[in-house]
């Protein structure tokens, strides 16, 4: 592979990478400010421009900058999907407990995933873990959900309950 082809290979790969890491990072935000998020998009833009250093600064330069768009792109479509998949679980939990219930009064048992359901689960991401986590044992289940500020839970004999 000649030196022009790796770098175009380097790159795109780069790219993908930032596209996939903005994505997930957007989807699973950690507070109101991205500060981590923000350091993660300039890290990825400091190692493109560093791998793409000897092709040319022009070429460096404008890996970075693409970095930089896609990565925010990206992010802002996963926080978008976060803020959707939250608000969803917020208006369909109940019905993800009545289904609960009507598996285990035809089963004996929860079931072991969400899956298992004959009903549509909210909360699903593009990128896991989904905003909506379940665990199940012999006695019950726990359903959970949360975003920066607020976590919801909820069990066989609770409803959905906010907490800061």
């Amino acid at each position: 592979m000649s030196h022009s082809k790796r770098q175009y290979a380097t790159a795109f790969c780069l790219l993908g990478f930032t596209a996939v890491c903005g994505l997930w990072l957007g989807e699973h935000q950690a507070g109101p400010l991205p500060v981590r998020d923000l350091l993660g998009a300039i890290a990825i833009a400091a190692i493109a421009a560093l791998a793409l250093w000897r092709g040319g600064r022009a070429m460096a330069v404008a890996a970075a900058i693409g970095v930089v768009l896609i990565f925010g792109t990206a992010w802002t479509i996963g926080a978008r999907e976060a803020r959707l998949a939250f608000n969803a679980c917020v208006e369909n939990g109940e019905l993800v407990r009545v289904a609960l219930a009507h598996y285990h009064s035809m089963h004996g048992r929860y079931p072991t995933t969400l899956a298992e359901l004959a009903v549509p689960v909210p909360g699903a991401l593009r990128l896991p873990p989904h905003v909506l986590r379940y665990r199940s044992d012999a006695s019950g289940y726990r359903l959970s959900f949360s975003d920066w500020l607020v976590q919801h839970e909820a069990s066989e004999s609770r409803p959905f309950e906010a907490n800061k």
